[in-house]
């Protein structure tokens, strides 16, 4: 199996992504994955260094972004809480 790493460097920790375009262009390149190989993609990780703040926020956005395209409205405050439920303090601030 072969294993594909992408690591986003422009999202400092404790901060915001200096650019956000090319975070929802990473997210999209995440989703991706199937239709740019051959073979099915395996699952998926996202880990920052702790694994709450920059990984919640990359999750609430990918689940917020398909939420947006299936139902044409967004919840951000349902998502963060099912997050939470999951993962302590997954997405640390209201700025992320």
């Amino acid at each position: 199996r072969a294993v594909e790493q992408l690591h986003y460097q422009q999202w400092p920790d404790h901060g915001v992504p200096r650019n956000p375009a090319q975070l929802l262009y990473l997210v999209e390149r995440v989703n991706n994955r199937d239709r740019e190989s051959q073979a099915p993609a395996g699952p998926v990780l996202v880990h920052c260094s702790a694994g709450i703040g920059r990984t919640g926020t990359f999750i609430a956005m990918d689940f917020l972004l398909k939420m947006a395209k299936a139902e044409g409205k967004v919840d951000v405050f349902h998502c963060v809480q099912k997050l939470r439920e999951q993962r302590v303090s997954m997405v640390q601030t209201k700025v992320r």
